[in-house]
This record gives C-alpha cells, structure tokens and sequence, in this order.
C-alpha cells in the first residue's frame, strides 16, 4: 500500500514537472542542461541554469559517502537547490549536512531514506517540498530553519524514530499529513504563527501525550489528531470555529475536553473511538453535531447537547455504551439513523414532540422514549410492508419496506401512508429490493443516502421531477440498471451514487451541461457511463 502511494505521488509529480516545464528553479532561471554527470566531485547528477547556478537532481549512491556532506559547488558552479527526488531512496545514507548555499528542497527529495538518523538543513533554506523527508524511518531529530514559513504535505510523514521537533515561530501552515504516523514523538509546540493546522497533521502520532494548540490557529483539519492513542487532554483554543472529520477519532486515552464557545460545527466522527471520555460539554454554539461525531465512546456517561442544536447525525451516539439517559432540545429538527443505537444502558430519551427528518432505529429496543411534556413518544408506524417516521407533521419519510416479491414484479411507492405525503425515500428504505423496476411519487423530493442500494434486479426507476436531492451511495450495486433519467430538479447529488452499476451505460439528465458540472464537481459518482444532457 505504501509503496503505491509513493508511486502515485511521485507520478503526479512528475506530471506536475512536465506541465509546468520541471522545477521552481527552471521556471524562474531558466534551464540550460539537464541531468550532467558531476566530476569534481562524482556522484552527482545536476540541472544547470542560465544563471550558472546548480539544482541536484539524482545521485550514485555507490560514490556517495554514508555521512555526506553536499559540497557547495559541483563543477564549480555553486549549488542553489535540492531538486525533486534528487536521493530518493537512497538506503545508505546515515546523515547528510546540507550547505548553505541552498535555499530549496524539492519535493520527495530524501524520502525513504531508511538508514538516515540525521541531517543538517542551513538557515538559508526557506522552502521545503512535500513528503521531502516522509520515510525516513530512523531520523530521530531534525531542526527546521526560522527561515521555512510552511511546513508541507506528509514533510515528515512516517518518520517513526522522530521523538522531538521544534517548529519555528516563522512557520504560518502545518500542512496534511505533514507528521503522520510518527509514532515515536511525545510532544510537540506549536508557535502562535501558525493559522491551520492541516488534515492528518498529526494521525497516528501514538506516543504524543500532550499538545497545545495556539489561539492563532483558526481550523482544526480533518483527522488532525486521529490515533493520537496516547493523547490524554488538549485544549482548543476559542479562535478556533470548527473541528473537522475525524479530527480525534481513536484518542482513546482522551479523558476531557473543553470545546470552546467559538465552535459551530462538530464534524462526522470527529470524537469516534474515545473509549476513555466520560463527559462532555458542548458549547451553544454548535448548531450540528455531525455523522458518527460521538460513536464509540464507550465511557460516555452524560451529554447535554445545548439548544443551538438543529441537527445529530447518523450515528452520531452509537455504541455509547454508558450513557443511561439523553435529552433531546425542541430545537432539534433532524435526527439521524442509528443515532443512539447500541447504547444498551440507554434507558430513556427525551425527544421533541415534531421533527423534520426522523431515521430508522434510532435507539434501542429497551429506551423508554417520551416528549418534553413527558408523554410517550412512538418515532415510527407502519401501513401494511411500509415502515414510516412519526414526525406528527403532515408528511412523512418511507424508512423500510419488507419485501417479500419474487419474479418480475413492479413496485409503485404511495404517496400518502396513513394519510401522510411520503416526501422522501429514507436512507437504505428500500435496499435490496428483488423489483425489476421501482416508481417513485411525485411527492417525493429527497432520496437518501443507499436508499435503492443492493437492488441488483432493478432495471428501470423513474425519478419524478419533485426530487431536488439524491444522496450518497443512493444506487450502489444496481447491477441491472442500464440507463437512468435524473431531472433538471435535482440540484445535489452525493458521492458514489452509481458505485458498482457494471450495467449503467447512460446518464440522462434534464438539464444543461453547465448544471451537471456545478452538481457533481469534486464529486465521485464512481460511473464511466455517458451522460446525455437536456433528458431521454
């Protein structure tokens, strides 16, 4: 896996250089030769610019010495830059003193050289490339110049023997994955120049105990600290607004942690898996609790969810094994699926009397559910093989559907159960239906995430032009779909839709080009099919 990673990066890399016209230095100075062969000293290979100035670009690590120093001229002219994975690899190597001439490091410049423990970087150096140390397996310390205002993607991703860093205060950006997986390092200070600290900053950094995070920092990335196993308290400071994905997720030695007034957002399973909290505060601030934000805490005895709360995510409390009881505010409107399930000391919920969106087994079997006023609060009925939401509105969400059919039979949705208008397919409400082809009422105008998923005998489904959003993994695994019809209505689509579809081949949809790329960009639909605009 490792080694296919590096290969990604290091083909994209190269694409990059070719679209670009190679290195920083190439497109400042301008290159004249490429790729000489050093003599004085050998072992060197070296891109030469217009200016006379030399960037490294390769090696012969058999006529390098194991502790190298890079000499300050090759072939008389003076050496400016390390150039991308100018020792890549290079196993030998056990450290290596840069001079000070050089004020560049490319990216994977001396990645996965495993044997190196150490390496001298000069305060003339101000940039340093992505994953330009990540694999170093054995460096056990390194000091960044005051000069370096960033410190990039993975730099120092996989370095398991580093125990000590310190950043200096001109570094403004930790960038993702930048100390990933540096499993050796105990603590780390943060300057208050840094503003962001990025995704997978610190994941899987198992020994770090301690860390404190300046007021300058304004966003904590996603999984930023996730397996930080050893982590036993953090402070987030009150300039920062949002805690991202995953941000703690696996802190399972996590006791107690104070989320400031600041903060709006809890992201999707930005606590999962901190087995060791007890409690929890979280401030009236936060208007969302997000997607498994809490699930796997199994310590977890109390929560008071404030009533700036709007919305809990899909389980966003599964598997709070301690928690005994849960109130819900009146200003929760959306309830997510599973969001309390597998909470088997849960014996009570308070839950407001209406909601908007109400998911499937929200808690478990033995919750005692009541409403504000202490009346009993039933969250579901059923009408015949369809089980629906009780939002005591007029409408309601199709959750399940038991489906007993065999052959090649149609389904039509209704559009009133009991009475209600069913205005969306719920998440997985109709999964693994054996119907060759599905009609969805013209009430309808949300189709939630794996709603249709696993309906491998589907053909046809006629999608009314009510639906205004389809959600994640809506159709994954519709083996059988051939073509599909999405009208102009729809304004979102989520991610792996059509994941699995081997049969799909065409993609209608009702509106124009320009709408579709709007929709889905920076979205993986996971479908080649052709997509066909302005309808069937």
């Amino acid at each position: 896996m490792k080694k296919k990673l590096i290969a990604t990066i290091v083909a994209l890399l190269l694409i990059l250089t070719a679209l670009t016209g190679c290195s920083v230095g190439d497109r400042v100075r301008g290159k004249k030769k490429s790729d000489i062969l050093s003599a004085s000293p050998e072992g060197y290979k070296y891109n030469l610019f217009t200016d006379d100035t030399i960037e490294i670009s390769g090696c012969d690590e058999s006529k390098l010495s194991a502790k190298l120093t890079i000499p300050e001229k090759l072939d008389g002219k003076k050496v400016t830059d390390i150039g991308i994975l100018a020792f890549y690899e290079c196993s030998s190597l056990e450290s290596i003193e840069i001079p000070s001439s050089v004020t560049s490091i490319g990216a994977l410049a001396f990645c996965k050289c495993d044997s190196l423990k150490s390496i001298e970087i000069p305060p003339s150096v101000t940039s340093i490339g992505d994953s330009a140390f990540r694999g170093c397996s054995v460096l056990e310390s390194i000091e960044i110049p005051s000069s370096v205002t960033s410190i990039g993607y993975s730099m120092f991703g996989d370095c398991y023997l580093l125990g000590s860093i310190e950043i200096p205060s001109s570094v403004v950006m930790i960038g993702d994955g930048a100390f990933s997986g540096c499993s050796s390092l105990k603590s780390i200070e943060i300057p208050s120049s840094v503003i962001s600290i990025g995704g997978r900053a610190f994941s899987d950094c198992s020994s770090l105990k301690s860390i404190e995070i300046p007021s300058s920092v304004t966003s904590i990335g996603d999984s930023a600290f996730s397996g930080c196993s050893s982590l036993k308290s953090i402070e987030i400071p009150s300039s920062v607004t949002s805690i991202g994905d995953s941000a703690f997720s696996g802190c399972r030695s996590l006791k107690s942690i104070e989320i400031p007034s600041s903060v709006t957002s809890i992201g999707d399973s930005a606590f999962s898996g901190c087995s060791s909290l007890k409690s929890i505060e979280i401030p009236s601030s936060v208007t969302s609790i997000g997607e498994s934000a809490f699930s796997d805490c199994s310590s977890l005895e109390s929560i008071e969810i404030p009533s700036s709360v709007t919305s809990i995510g899909d389980w966003a409390f599964w598997d709070c094994s301690s928690l005994e009881s849960i109130e819900i505010p009146s200003s929760v409107t959306s309830i997510g699926y599973q969001a309390f399930n597998r909470c088997d000391s849960l014996y009570e919920a308070v839950v407001p009397y209406k909601l908007n969106y109400c998911g499937s087994d929200i808690f478990p079997e033995q919750t005692k559910i009541r409403d504000h006023n202490g009346n009993n609060r039933p969250l579901y009925n059923t009408s015949g093989y369809y089980e629906y939401a009780l939002l005591n509105q007029s409408y309601t969400i199709l959750l399940d559907y038991v489906d007993y059919s065999s052959g090649n039979q149609s389904l039509s949705v209704p559009e009133r159960l009991d009475g209600l208008t069913v205005t969306g397919i719920g998440k997985y409400a109709l999964a693994y239906s054996s119907r060759e082809s599905i009609e969805i009422p013209s009430s309808v105008t949300s189709i939630g995430d794996s709603a249709f998923s696993g309906c491998r005998s589907l053909e046809s489904i006629e999608i009314p032009s009510s639906v205004t959003s389809i959600g994640d993994w809506a159709f994954w695994d519709c083996s059988s779909l051939k073509s599909i019809e999405i009208p102009s209505s729809v304004t979102s689509i989520g991610k792996w839709v059509f994941w699995d579809c081997k049969s799909l081949k065409t993609i209608y949809f009702g509106g124009t080009e320009a709408q579709w790329e709007k929709m889905t960009r920076g979205i993986n639909l996971s479908t080649g099919a052709e997509v066909v605009f302005g309808g069937k």
